[in-house]
């Protein structure tokens, strides 16, 4: 978005920190953007761009949002063992198609995947979201996430 200038004014520097930031993670697939746009950047966009990194660190480092997000990520799933009452159904967006099912918009309950399900699923997927962290375990112990390896 600051790079293309879509719903704000372009801004190279803020571009190159979001670009940085994402490019640190595990098997990025957006190193080589940062460094082509690295590459093309003046020394006032560099430089402004390391002052908004030392700020923006502080709240989307991977350190920090990571175990952020293994935080909320706990929360949901303690939600989800809590409303688990001897098989008890659970309709989430994204597990089924709901145009699928006889109650359309507003679907059957019954129609929907037990919660046990859904919790395996979604912990299932977390790998993707968790790679390259120490500290996730899925299943039924979880620990908070720290960086396994810097950039």
């Amino acid at each position: 978005m600051a790079l293309d200038g879509d719903h704000q004014p372009r801004d190279v520097p803020l571009a190159l920190a979001w670009l940085s930031l994402a490019s640190q993670r595990p098997s990025s697939r957006f190193e080589q953007a940062y460094d082509q746009l690295l590459g093309q950047s003046s020394s006032q966009d560099r430089s402004q761009e390391k002052r908004l990194l030392s700020i923006m660190r502080l709240t989307y480092a991977d350190d920090v949002a990571a175990n952020r997000a293994e935080q909320r990520y706990q929360q949901g799933m303690d939600a989800m063992r809590r409303i688990n009452n001897g098989g008890s159904d659970y309709c989430m967006e994204g597990m089924i198609d709901i145009s699928t099912l006889s109650g359309g918009a507003i679907p059957n309950p019954e129609e929907c995947p037990k919660v046990e399900e859904v919790m395996n699923a979604i912990d299932k997927a977390s790998v993707n979201v968790f790679d390259g962290w120490a500290g996730h375990v899925t299943g039924s112990s979880r620990q908070n996430a720290s960086r396994s390896n810097q950039k």
